[in-house]
């Protein structure tokens, strides 16, 4: 998990940064996460049972999967169509730049 974390923020943030970043964000919201969730199984252990709390934060995880496969993005297919609307924008500015350069050489040569 530390490499995909690391991998993201290097990635997302400037490379001299990437580890203020892990230390400063990352890591107090993974103990802060931690904090919560433990005292939420604890609270489930004491009301409804060790099985069934295990079975509840299982159902939980599955059902934050599957909404998380169907909205979260591929960031390569992202960047390719990012980088297909770039290349068409620049293609039609310098269409639209040819002809302005036609006309100015036909003035000059007249």
């Amino acid at each position: 998990m530390l490499v995909s974390v690391m991998k993201y923020i290097s990635s997302v943030f400037d490379v001299r940064i990437s580890a203020t970043v892990y230390l400063l964000g990352f890591n107090p919201a993974k103990l802060g996460s931690v904090v919560i969730f433990s005292y939420i199984a604890g609270g489930l252990y004491s009301v409804i049972g060790f099985q069934n709390s295990y079975l509840f934060l299982g159902a939980s995880v599955l059902t934050i999967t599957l909404i998380s496969s169907y909205t979260l993005i591929n960031d390569k297919t992202y960047v390719r169509e990012l980088d297909e609307q770039r290349k068409a924008a620049i293609k039609a500015k310098a269409e639209l730049a040819q002809p302005e350069a036609k006309n100015q050489a036909e003035t000059s040569a007249e």
